[in-house]
């Protein structure tokens, strides 16, 4: 099982434990991403520094939040099912995660 399937099953038992109330999904992308770039920054680099693990957790979401911001950008809508960051991203243009981890490459 993938990270992402990891992830996405603690979405879902969040969702289960709330009644459906989005508490806490940015976190758990976030310490999720966080813990796994620190175990691939010691296994890969034998070391675990604040650039390094900003690089590592940077090339592992890069390419697929990218790409669902592209997806998410004129589709959201501020009302309905859409995230506090996906209702920021239609009011704002702020992208928050996806932006961040993009931003640098």
């Amino acid at each position: 099982m993938g990270l992402r399937s990891v992830g996405m099953d603690a979405e879902q038992a969040m969702y289960a434990a709330t009644g459906g109330v989005n508490t806490h999904k940015g976190a758990i992308f976030t310490f999720g991403i966080f813990c796994a770039g620190a175990g691939r920054c010691l296994k890969e680099q034998r070391e675990l520094t604040a650039l390094g693990l900003l690089e590592m957790e940077q090339e592992m979401t890069v390419r697929v939040l990218t790409a669902e911001l592209e997806k998410l950008r004129g589709k959201i809508s501020a009302a309905g099912q859409a995230t506090h960051g996906e209702r920021n991203l239609h009011r704002y243009g702020t992208a928050g995660w996806r932006r961040r981890s993009s931003f640098w490459s």
